[in-house]
């Protein structure tokens, strides 16, 4: 017997699809389907059960509105997995189930997915994002987010013309400019502080597959900012000339920005660095799951697990996580280590406090985030097939 995943949204559309789950499920059945069911609950969760069961079922049927759809086929994509998918349109506008003319009728949408034959489809990406149709920005994009799905519900697409005339009069002229435009905003966040005792320093890093290639600027410009004040910046040629060939040359390519004192001040010391930010500039695109197993050819993945410690390895790459904290200790590739200095993965979402964060009391109210751990219960390793492991 075959296996399908079966992940619905109840409150989708007018909720047309809910009468009839158990005739969608006889008609799966008698395809000889074993069918394992989710509702999802909340936005997200599509994704997230398609990119967890999608290497382990044989087809996958998606019921609600194309956001539904989008959510599965983000999973599908994220996991690497080659599973055909099945759409029964139950939402609002169904506009991607319009367009490739599928079945308004979920029965009779049911029956064409048990007795059809997969037809290949292009799937957009943006940065990490995936989309099925379309992908948009600017005036009225906020529309199918904003309208709520009780007014959906009532009123179907009519919902979204209405929330689109509401959005008319909140439309504004906006100016935007990117880094490699040559121009950077700063803002001086101190209430009481201001940045004359401070420098700015630029490292442009560039992976192009196999090293790491690094240029650093000390930016000329004087950093004299009043509290609270904006101010932009033109980026100096010959830096903006480089990011610009790490962009067009390079897998990957981002720049730091690092503010340094130039003087003493205080417990802190002459080149210490108060605040950075990076900036992604190209972002790095991973091999899929398939086209590195077609590259190992026949080598198994190799397992060897102790009660501390899980380590993967194939094709001259090895991981190890550390099993009581979840994290990634060791990564080497072709016996090189990738992590520096042999770091473990670790999540980090902190800074320095100011004086304001103290006024504020956020060093107590945002503590958590100084220690920040994952929340795991356990690790197990599952084998998929003869080439994958779950993790």
């Amino acid at each position: 017997m075959k296996r399908l995943l079966l992940i619905m949204n109840p409150a989708a559309g007018t909720k047309k699809a809910n009468p009839h789950l158990c005739e969608i499920l006889s008609v799966f059945g008698a395809a000889n389907y074993e069918c394992l069911t989710f509702m999802t609950q909340k936005r997200g969760d599509g994704t997230t059960l398609a990119q967890k069961y999608a290497a382990a079922v044989d087809l996958i049927v998606c019921i609600g509105g194309d956001g539904t759809f989008n959510e599965v086929i983000s999973g599908v994509c994220a996991c690497g997995a080659k599973t055909p998918i099945g759409y029964i349109p139950a939402g609002s506008t169904n506009d991607f189930a319009a367009s490739l003319k599928l079945s308004t009728n979920v029965v009779q949408a049911a029956r064409d997915i048990a007795g059809g034959r997969p037809h290949a489809y292009d799937v957009g990406r943006f940065q990490n994002r995936y989309f099925t149709y379309v992908a948009s920005f600017g005036a009225f994009t906020k529309t199918s987010y904003a309208t709520s799905q009780n007014v959906k519900n009532a009123l179907g697409h009519l919902a979204y013309v209405l929330g689109g005339i509401k959005e008319i009069s909140s439309l504004r002229r906006y100016r935007v400019k990117t880094l490699l435009d040559g121009e950077v905003e700063l803002y001086n966040e101190y209430f009481f502080r201001g940045t004359d005792d401070v420098e700015a320093v630029a490292l442009m890093q560039a992976y192009d597959g196999s090293q790491m290639r690094e240029e650093s600027y000390t930016l000329p410009f004087p950093i004299q900012l009043a509290p609270q004040q904006r101010q932009h910046f033109q980026v100096p040629e010959q830096m903006l000339s480089q990011l610009k060939s790490f962009v067009s040359a390079y897998k990957w390519a981002s720049v730091s920005i690092q503010f340094r004192l130039k003087a003493d001040r205080g417990l802190l010391k002459k080149g210490d660095v108060i605040a950075k930010a990076q900036f992604e500039l190209q972002p790095y695109q991973f091999p899929k799951v398939d086209e590195i197993l077609a590259a190992s050819g026949t080598e198994t993945i190799q397992k060897d697990e102790a009660k501390s410690w899980l380590t993967l390895s194939a094709a001259g790459t090895s991981v190890t996580w550390n099993k009581w904290t979840g994290n990634i200790d060791y990564f080497d590739v072709n016996g090189k280590a990738v992590l520096e200095d042999r770091k473990s993965v670790e999540p980090s979402f902190w800074r320095a406090p100011t004086d304001n964060d103290y006024g504020a009391q956020l060093q107590n109210k945002l503590g958590a985030w100084k220690y920040a751990r994952w929340d795991k219960k356990s690790m197990d390793c599952t084998q998929l097939d003869n080439k994958s492991q779950q993790v």
